[in-house]
């Protein structure tokens, strides 16, 4: 069990809600979770809990590394051992392997999932600079399109066939978002950081997320300073978001300098945290997902905040679940369990935290 220390935090908020009203909140634990920004209130008032044990015993998932909700189905990517996508139902049934690895029609290498809408989904191939097209659930190929974009795709998320919104984190490309149309072309360049900030060693590189709105606005986050950014598509920044956390920690550069080991490299690689994404819950509220150290072990941060730019909630989650998606009120985790001598892994579990309705409607109209 993870523990934190107690400490104080403040809220100013609007008269009906005098039941959040608070001078002083203590954190509280309960089955590994820890929560802050209420007072008074059981965090089992807050979260309820599913868990749904995915059935990959013949099949060959060596690592979750995306997941998309969708209508009663869920779809998951090993992107990176196994490179493939699976459909699963709510109850952890595989419905079908979508495509295959590979060079060809209906195949990719390095997919990832750009968009899942009107029983289709997208699946961008970075290697072969492709989308590819399924149906879905029953995983048919339909058709797939040249994307030859530049960059290692870190995000990509298919709007429509004149918009494609990729976040780019390359070696041998500034790490920037970008928006290509169809033919690949690029309209578009922004939200450009130098990439010596990641390159401080061969093996790091800064992580990030993008998240797009109802209004097709970007919600744009590097770790190397805790700030989400918020363009247009014209790529027109609307708005910093400045945000402070104890848990979040940048990256000290001058340190980095001074690093002579591999033993060193390790440890200034735990003294900052790393951004795994930036999720929307509503039109009011967004969530960001972060590694920190707490008492030597790695945690996972997630951090809630309105669209003011003020702090609402914070959750503690062991670093053996990681979020990999945000449907409304619901947090899907995935819990990956152990990889057995075929490389398969065993028992995935994907653990379902829901904050009820009426808290969501409560913290959508906080107003600090």
């Amino acid at each position: 069990m993870i523990k934190m220390p107690n400490h104080i935090l403040e809220f100013k908020l609007i008269s009906i809600l005098l039941f959040f009203l608070l001078v002083s909140c203590k954190a509280r634990s309960n089955d590994h979770l820890v929560i802050e920004g209420f007072a008074n209130t059981q965090i089992d008032t807050l979260i309820e809990k599913a868990k749904i044990h995915l059935q990959t015993e013949k099949e060959y998932v060596a690592q979750v590394t995306q997941l998309k909700i969708f209508n009663n189905y869920i779809a998951i990517v090993d992107r990176f051992i196994g490179q493939q996508v699976f459909i699963f139902n709510k109850n952890g049934e595989l419905i079908c392997k979508v495509g295959k690895k590979g060079k060809g029609p209906g195949e990719y290498l390095l997919p990832l999932i750009a968009k899942i809408d009107n029983n289709k989904i997208y699946i961008a191939s970075n290697k072969t600079k492709r989308i590819e097209v399924f149906e879905i659930p029953k995983g048919l190929y339909l058709e797939s399109f040249i994307f030859p974009l530049k960059g290692a795709w870190h995000e990509v998320i298919y709007l429509n066939p004149d918009t494609i919104v990729v976040l780019n984190l390359s070696r041998y490309f500034p790490f920037s978002v970008s928006i290509f149309n169809n033919q690949g072309e690029e309209l578009i360049e922004f939200s450009k950081i130098d990439k010596n900030f990641g390159l401080i060693f061969d093996r790091y590189y800064p992580a990030g997320g993008i998240a797009i709105d109802e209004k097709h606005n970007i919600y744009q986050i590097f770790d190397h300073k805790y700030e989400v950014k918020y363009f247009n598509l014209k790529g027109e920044l609307l708005r910093i978001y400045k945000l402070h956390s104890p848990y979040y920690h940048a990256p000290d550069y001058d340190r980095a300098s001074h690093v002579k080991s591999r033993e060193e490299e390790i440890e200034f690689f735990k003294s900052f945290s790393h951004i795994n994404g930036i999720y929307l819950m509503d039109s009011n509220l967004f969530l960001v997902s972060f590694n920190s150290m707490q008492h030597k072990r790695i945690s996972q941060v997630l951090e809630i905040w309105n669209t003011k730019g003020n702090f609402i909630a914070r959750f503690i989650i062991p670093g053996a679940e990681k979020l990999l998606g945000v449907e409304q009120n619901k947090l899907y985790f995935i819990k990956n369990g152990k990889i057995n001598a075929k490389g398969i892994l065993e028992n995935p579990i994907i653990i379902v935290r829901e904050l009820k309705e009426k808290v969501i409607s409560t913290l959508s109209n906080l107003v600090p």
